[in-house]
C-alpha cells in the first residue's frame, strides 16, 4: 500500500472512532437500558449487533455505523454508510458495506448473493465464509468466491434454521506498491474483512479470528 493510501485508511479508521464515541454518548437512557439488559456479559462469545446513526461534527454529514459489541469495551466497527447532503442517498465513495440477498427455496437450503461496496478501492476478489451445522449437528464451514466482480453467489443446506447466515467476507482490494529502484508500479494487494449474519445476536466464530485484522 502506498503512503498516501496509508494515511487515507488511517484517517478512515480514526474518523469512525470518533463516530463511535458521538453515537454512544448520545444515546438516551432507555437505549442504554436497553442494550445493558439484553447483554448476557457472562457470555463473551455473543455479540450483539446495534446499528445507529449520528453527524460527524465537522462536515454535517449523516453517518449509519453497523456496531458489534459484547460490552461497550468491546466493540468495533463492521459497516458503515455515508449520505450525501440529501440524507437519502448513499455517498458509495466514503463507505464499506454489504448487501445480502436470500430465500429458503426448501427447506434449509439457503440461496443468495452478496454485493460489496468499499468506498475508493478496487475490490479484486471477495471469499465468503459461512458456517453451516448437518443433521448430526457437527459444525462446517463452506467457501464461495468471486472473481473480479464485487458480487459473491451462494447457495447452501444449514440445519440451524434459527440463525441461517453466519460468516466472514474476506475482501481482497488492489493496492500500488512502490518499488524504489525506477519507482516502477508494482500491483499489491491487502485484505479487508467484514461479517455476515443474520441475527441481532451472534456467536459467530469468526469474529475472535478476524476482528483484530480489520
Amino acid at each position: 500500500m502506498n503512503y498516501n493510501k496509508f494515511l487515507s485508511v488511517k484517517l478512515t479508521r480514526l474518523i469512525i472512532s470518533l463516530c463511535i464515541l458521538i453515537s454512544l454518548n448520545s444515546c438516551d437512557k432507555k437505549d442504554k437500558k436497553t442494550y445493558n439488559d439484553e447483554i448476557n456479559y457472562s457470555d463473551f462469545n455473543y455479540y450483539k449487533i446495534i446499528n445507529t446513526k449520528n453527524r460527524e461534527s465537522s462536515t454535517d454529514q449523516l453517518i449509519e455505523l453497523e456496531i458489534y459489541g459484547t460490552t461497550k469495551e468491546n466493540m468495533f466497527v463492521n459497516q458503515v454508510k455515508s449520505f450525501l447532503k440529501t440524507d437519502v442517498d448513499i455517498d458509495s465513495l466514503n463507505s464499506h458495506f454489504y448487501t445480502l440477498k436470500f430465500n429458503e427455496y426448501k427447506p434449509l437450503n439457503y440461496k443468495g448473493y452478496i454485493d460489496i461496496v468499499y468506498g475508493k478501492e478496487k475490490v479484486i476478489d471477495i471469499e465468503f465464509k459461512v458456517i453451516t451445522s448437518t443433521n448430526n449437528e457437527k459444525e462446517e464451514i463452506l467457501s464461495f468466491k468471486s472473481i473480479d466482480s464485487n458480487r459473491v453467489n451462494f447457495n447452501f443446506i444449514n440445519v440451524d434454521s434459527k440463525n441461517p447466515i453466519k460468516g466472514v467476507l474476506c475482501i481482497k482490494i488492489e493496492s500500488e506498491l512502490i518499488v524504489e529502484e525506477g519507482e516502477e508500479k508494482i500491483v499489491g494487494y491487502y485484505f479487508e474483512y467484514m461479517f455476515v449474519d443474520t441475527k441481532k445476536f451472534t456467536n459467530n466464530s469468526f469474529i475472535e479470528e478476524y476482528k483484530n485484522k480489520k
